[in-house]
């Protein structure tokens, strides 16, 4: 490491270290619980709560009051943003509420010489702490609204209860937001990103210091190089990746990859047969040389298929759909 960096602790490439740190956002990974709970005592849920539950029990309470009364279009996508005005009275306490909400979580006596079956019960005592975590993270979420006047960070839904013999509505809220760096990863960090946005970072390094005073810039982009983005989609393994056994859910994901062939092949056209690079799951490559016509010209490959290969060499065009999962031998 050269010396002008100093002590280096990490260093990260061209990569975002956001996606680390956001929870809530993707569509297989929600941060949601059903509002009503906030109703039952933490007590009774199986938390250990060592004094009186009073005080955060009543703000619990109110906190669900405030929320039920919001109007919500029924359907689990049609939330709505929370306002201001109903999470107001709650923004000096929050703080107060999360270290309250944690003291109840339960810390499972787990030692070596214990069977099985006697970790087993530690572990199914301490189930409660996920719903610790859930409501610990909502208080942090209000104590961090600032001034916003809607609050897209905590979300409001209806959906129909479909459970049997019940009628009526559920509610449910919606959390997404940035993890807290802990202790250990608190650490001098070098980031190295040609295209960067350090305003982005700061949100987790606020202490960050930038090599030149105007920041980091995106390089120019060549005059014949065109990029395309498509917006409110999610074109992720859980919409087009053919995977599974359960055929409702094969059905949806075979239509999902067909649609997405389609919207590719309409698009690859416009090249008048020059080479056509596509990078997509590999289930989902899979089915479409299966089922559908592949052109000599387009280039099918998937994620972790794509290191130490020149078959994306020459194309004039290239559809990246997805994004790749880590090596094994780099998340262990």
């Amino acid at each position: 490491m050269p010396k002008m960096f100093g002590d280096v602790s990490w260093v990260i490439f061209d990569e975002s270290p956001l996606d680390a740190f956001m929870y809530g956002v993707d569509s297989n990974d929600q941060v949601t619980f059903e509002l009503s709970g906030l109703r039952t005592p933490l007590a009774e849920l199986g938390g250990r709560y060592p004094d009186d539950e009073g005080r955060l029990m009543g703000m619990r309470r109110a906190l669900c009051d405030a929320l039920e009364r919001l109007w919500v279009p029924i359907g689990s996508d049609q939330g709505v943003a929370t306002p201001r005005e109903s999470l107001e009275p709650f923004i000096s306490t929050a703080k107060e509420m999360w270290a309250l909400t944690w003291r109840a979580k339960v810390t499972p006596d787990i030692r070596p010489d214990m069977s099985e079956k006697q970790v087993k019960a530690e572990l199914k005592e301490a189930v409660v702490n996920s719903t610790i975590k859930t409501e610990a993270m909502l208080w942090k979420l209000i104590e961090a609204m600032g001034e916003h006047e809607l609050y897209g960070r905590i979300q409001v839904h209806h959906v129909k209860d479909e459970r049997p013999f019940r009628t009526g509505l559920r509610t449910f809220v919606r959390m997404v937001g940035l993890n807290q760096l802990v202790e250990k990863w608190n650490v001098p960090t070098l980031i190295c990103d040609a295209t960067g946005d350090v305003e982005l970072l700061r949100m987790i390094w606020p202490q960050l210091e930038e090599p030149e005073p105007h920041g980091w810039e995106q390089l120019p982009r060549p005059p014949n190089v065109r990029v395309f983005q498509c917006v409110n989609r999610t074109i992720s393994k859980w919409a087009v990746a053919i995977e599974g056994k359960n055929r409702k859910e094969l059905k949806r994901k075979v239509e999902g990859a067909r649609q997405l062939y389609a919207a590719v092949l309409m698009k690859a056209l416009q090249y008048g047969g020059a080479d056509v690079g596509v990078i997509v799951y590999k289930s989902t490559k899979e089915w479409i040389q299966k089922n559908c016509f592949v052109p000599s010209w387009m280039k099918l490959v998937h994620w972790g298929d794509v290191t130490g290969t020149n078959t994306l060499q020459y194309v004039r065009a290239l559809f990246v759909i997805g994004r790749p999962l880590a090596a094994a031998e780099d998340a262990t």
